[in-house]
Order: C-alpha cells, then structure tokens, then sequence
C-alpha cells in the first residue's frame, strides 16, 4: 500500500513537472520565437537542468510541438462559443476578428501562436510546419461551417462561396499582422481589418 502511494506520488510529480516545462517552454517559444529559444533559456526559466527536460523530451523539436499543442489548446478553450448565441452569420465572423485580436492584446504573452509558429516553421522544423498547417485548416473549416450554417439558413447573401471567403478571411488577418509587425506600424493591421469588416458587411450580411 504505501509502495503504491509512493508510485502515485512519483507520477504525479513528474505529470506536473512535465506540464511546467511545456508551459515555460510555450511562454518563452511565443515571445521570444522558437529558433531564438535555447534549451538554456528553458532551463532558466524552469530551474531544471539540461538532463531534467531531456528525460521529459528526446530533443528540442518534441519540446517544441507539445508547446505548440498547448498553446493551440489554450486558444481553443479560451473562444467562448456561446458568444455565438442568436447572432447572425456576419456578427459571429465579427466576434471572430475581435478574437483573434484579443491574441495579441491579452491572451498570450507574444501574441497569436499560429503566426508566430507560422512565420518560422518552415525550413525549421518541418514537423511543426505540418502542425501550424493542420491548425490553420482546422480554423478554416470553423469558418466555412459557420457560413454554411448562414446559408442554410438564409442569412447570408446568395451567391458566397464559403471556402473562398474563409480563406480570404483568414489571409487578411494573418496578413494584416505580419504587415504590422515588419513595419511595427499597426495601421496596416487596422485598415486590413476595417477592409475586411466592410467585405463582411457587402458580401455576407443580408
């Protein structure tokens, strides 16, 4: 019994510590980037040593995708879908933009996961590029449900081709961020937005 006890109390202890490193390690990947990321700075930043993360992960690119994981959960879970209650096709679109503004105002220290993953995956870590594209998809597809859905019943203009505008949807945003943040000027990011709020309001509202 107390053999059992203390096995429990073991795994527990390393469930936690991995838990803590993943988090550390997504805090430090969002803001500071994943390449610019050393495995020093997650030992600091956690208090392990070099052996204590590598009994956790087999190498810095595992580390990464649980981050990454983590990050996506949090964002996921944090979109509180009863927003959606009794709101048309274009204010649910609305509550959208203003979510993935939140990203970078409030919820995540670094700002939006999927861009800033995005924006060095490729050709760094392929694994993590496969990730940020499924996720991308996933956001797609949340989208274009939601103008189906709008469609379906009959509040949306005749004529919308769901996947097409939720992809335009989706590149005015991310496009609109990476816009701001090379020119550090967060007018090309609210003009974008503006643009695509009145694109909603032509295209999509009835």
């Amino acid at each position: 019994m107390l053999y059992k006890v203390f096995t429990n109390y073991e795994l527990n202890k390393k469930e936690i510590t991995h838990q803590r490193i993943i988090e550390k390690a997504a805090e430090l990947f969002n803001s500071r980037g994943y390449a610019s990321t050393s495995i020093t700075d997650i030992m600091k930043a956690t208090g392990l040593q070099k052996g204590g993360i590598y009994s956790h992960f087999k190498n810095k690119e595992e580390l990464e995708l649980a981050a990454f994981s983590y990050l996506l959960k949090k964002i996921f879970e944090s979109f509180d879908t009863s927003l959606f209650n009794n709101k048309t096709t274009a204010e649910k679109l609305f509550i959208w933009i203003d979510y993935r503004e939140s990203l970078n105002n409030t919820l995540l220290k670094g700002g939006c996961p999927l861009f800033n993953a995005g924006s060095e995956s490729y050709g760094y870590n392929q694994e993590l590029n496969i990730h940020v594209k499924k996720s991308i998809e996933r956001w797609k597809r949340s989208i274009i449900e939601i103008l189906k859905e709008g469609i379906a019943k009959k509040d949306v203009k005749p004529g919308l081709d769901p996947e097409e505008f939720a992809l335009h949807f989706i590149t005015v945003l991310e496009g609109a961020a990476f816009l701001a943040l090379v020119y550090s000027d967060g007018k090309y990011k609210s003009k974008a937005i503006e643009r695509l709020k009145q694109a909603i309001k032509k295209e999509v509202a009835k």
